[in-house]
Formats: C-alpha cells, sequence, structure tokens
C-alpha cells in the first residue's frame, strides 16, 4: 500500500472537515486557542462550507470557518 502524504491538502481537509471528526478537530482549535491565550471553544459542529449563490449573477463561496 502506498504511504498517504499526511501534508495533502485533501488528506487535512477529509480528516479535519469530515462529519464524525470534530473531537480531532475540536483539540487542535483548542491547542492554538491555548497557545494564543484565548478561551478554549467547546462542541464545534461541522457544516457545509459551500455557500450557494441565490441569484444566478452571483458567485457561490466557500468558508473555512463558519
Amino acid at each position: 500500500m502506498k504511504e498517504i502524504n499526511r501534508m495533502n491538502d485533501y488528506f487535512v481537509r477529509y480528516l479535519l472537515g469530515s462529519i464524525g471528526n470534530e473531537d480531532i478537530l475540536e483539540n487542535i482549535v483548542n491547542c492554538v486557542l491555548k497557545d494564543s491565550g484565548f478561551e478554549e471553544v467547546h462542541n464545534l459542529e461541522i457544516l457545509n462550507p459551500h455557500n450557494l449563490s441565490e441569484n444566478i449573477n452571483l458567485k457561490e463561496s466557500i468558508l473555512d470557518v463558519k
């Protein structure tokens, strides 16, 4: 089996953005927040990042954090 590049964009997006992996995402976010002197967050919810436009003339947007 070929080794998976853990720095690959798709792998990281799959690992941190998949429903069921909220605990992994929460731990990483809290580590960054703690190092920066901020309060921890709890009960993260992974949502669909794609915002479809309501008008044919507008563009779709994709958010990293909602």
